[in-house]
């Protein structure tokens, strides 16, 4: 993938990234399915508890190496079986794309049938950008919840930030667990020294990927929501670091100036891993002011300006994975929704109500009925 800065402009011709065949063996309510997909927009209709969420976790489980439902990956494997199982076929590039998720032991991921070195090098093979009802924890929730967004995405779109911020998670780790022998007298302070300047390396190189990905991403979001919400209102996002160190030598000085700190704590006080993103309404703290609507407005807006992000950055447009957001929407929103996705690549949408997508219907949509664990077109 290219690692230039995040502003440039892809100069190729966009290639909408597509899922041609997706099968799941003992995967949640599924024992086995197998599905294929229209190039354009799939519906997936039934009630709920039947499975159409867990078709669009799939989907994004190949993309992200993780499941937008749980921290445990294990969740995943069907009551009483030993190993769940997720292959999708894909174009732009062509590729057989698996996941095998045991109860014991490692992951294992595959391309084109061959094992590949780490689970982690799936990532960003197939771009997926998914908006689903828990992303409203983006505007209402922790820090931590939007760190998490704003690396998976920056992950999907550049390995080598992948393999940074691995890195730093490791240096944290140890440094974490060195700061508690500190405190108990077990090592001197000074052993700090190699963990703080490894820290103070990856760091900075992580909060200069956050700042530009972030900064370019409000440029698009702005444009997003003001199509989403008819320009009623502005939608601004910028990144916020409590320390302000923007290169490794202002942030080795943070660590060392807070050592004191981080040993009566036993943990690391500075650093980006206490970063946020702040999210803005015509101004405000969009989490303080904005009602569900309108929060729910703003965070579609950070998701579909990702598409945007990629096509330019990348020249590939993800799929996109809608899962029954449209119940929770006005119908003044709702229809502004259906006609962006409406100017997107691959879609894929769950509902409970066939007349809440009924406007995305044409030659190019395909509609799947779910139902008690069974896909039928």
């Amino acid at each position: 993938m290219n690692e230039s800065a995040l502003g440039s402009l892809s100069r190729g011709k966009v290639a909408p990234v597509r899922a041609l065949r997706l099968r799941c063996v003992n995967f949640r309510c599924f024992p086995e399915v197998e599905v294929l997909f229209a190039p354009a927009r799939n519906l997936f209709i039934g009630k709920n508890a039947q499975g159409k969420t867990t078709l669009i976790e799939a989907i994004h489980l190949i993309a992200t190496t993780a499941s937008f439902r749980t921290g445990t990956i294990r969740d995943v494997i069907r009551g009483g079986e030993s190993v769940a199982r997720v292959e999708l076929e894909s174009s732009e590039p062509s590729a057989m794309l698996e996941m095998q998720i045991p109860n014991r032991g490692r992951r294992v991921a595959k391309l084109n049938g061959e094992t590949l070195p780490k689970v982690s090098d799936l990532i960003g093979r197939f771009p997926s950008v998914v908006f689903t009802s828990q992303d409203l924890r983006l505007v209402t929730a922790e820090p931590s919840d939007r760190r998490k967004f704003v690396d998976q995405e920056l992950s999907q779109l550049s390995p080598a930030y992948l393999a940074t911020l691995l890195k730093y998670r490791r240096a944290l780790e140890q440094r974490n667990a060195l700061l508690k022998e500190i405190q108990s007298g077990q090592e001197p302070i000074g052993a700090l020294d190699v963990w703080d300047q490894r820290l103070a390396e990856s760091g900075a190189e992580i909060r200069k990927r956050r700042l530009a990905f972030v900064d370019r991403l409000a440029y698009y979001a702005e444009t997003e929501h003001r199509r989403l919400s008819g320009g009623n209102e502005r939608l601004q996002a910028r990144m916020l670091s409590r320390d302000g160190a923007l290169d490794a030598q202002a942030l080795l000085e943070a660590l060392s100036q807070a050592r004191k700190i981080d040993i009566a704590a036993g943990t690391t006080t500075a650093g980006p891993h206490r970063d946020d993103v702040e999210i803005l309404l015509d101004g405000e703290s969009a989490r303080k002011r904005g009602s569900q609507g309108q929060q729910r407005t703003a965070v579609l807006a950070l998701k579909l300006s990702l598409l945007s992000l990629w096509q330019q950055r990348e020249g590939r447009l993800p799929v996109l994975l809608l899962d029954d957001i449209m119940s929770d929407l006005d119908q003044a929103r709702r229809a502004r929704v259906l006609e962006a996705t409406g100017e997107m690549g691959q879609v894929f949408i769950t509902s409970t109500e066939l007349q809440n997508v009924s406007d995305l219907l044409d030659g190019e949509s395909k509609i799947f009925t779910v139902e008690e664990g069974r896909v039928t077109a």
